[in-house]
């Protein structure tokens, strides 16, 4: 955890808020992850999704929770987080995403072709559902309670079970992909 903290601490970027947020979010860490299961989309499959399971061949999860499909913004995101899908793998991180639409609309969002506002690439990660109880995103405080929209929030869990990290990313910005890959380095 320590490492993990010096290694964020060690970025100067145009988003202060990343440090500002981090020393909030402390209360979030050293915390055991919410295990869950829910259905989800994946290579063109509909398949049930248990977290654990995620720890049988990496080290670490990294939880993506992101707006409504066909959304600018989630299609922003999504194609974010397939640019760095090799980078993450290769360090042992099985990104996740999670929104709270369902594996139908998932199914539609992510098979190239299948409307015009479709993704115009097969996503390489699992898009899981939160979309009846939205129980995760609660348990994640990735929700907005006000209005019951993700907020757009990282989520770095351990195969132990262990958050390691938790952000909010703030309104027009990107998710800090690139630091949070640098985050799993050789010491963690």
């Amino acid at each position: 955890m320590q490492e993990l903290t010096k290694r964020l601490r060690g970025f100067s970027l145009d988003e202060d808020e990343l440090t500002k947020r981090k020393s909030k979010s402390n209360k979030h860490n050293n915390t055991t992850a919410f295990d869950f299961q829910c259905s989800a989309f994946y290579q063109g499959q509909f398949i049930s999704f248990h977290l654990l399971d995620v720890f049988q061949n990496v080290n670490y999860a990294l939880i993506f929770f992101c707006s409504y499909d066909f959304t600018e913004q989630s299609k922003s995101d999504l194609l974010q987080i397939q640019q760095y899908f090799s980078s993450f793998i290769e360090k042992g991180v099985l990104p996740v995403v999670i929104t709270q639409d369902s594996v139908y609309t998932h199914k539609l969002y992510a098979t190239p072709g299948q409307t015009s506002f479709s993704l115009g690439f097969k996503p390489s990660y699992i898009l899981a559902s939160d979309f009846a109880d939205r129980l995760i995103s609660i348990a994640y405080k990735a929700m907005n309670m006000n209005t019951r929209d993700i907020k757009r929030t990282a989520v770095i869990v351990r195969n132990d079970m262990e958050v390691l990290f938790h952000y909010h990313v703030p309104e027009g910005r990107n998710f800090p992909v690139d630091i949070l890959l640098d985050c799993f380095g050789e010491h963690l």
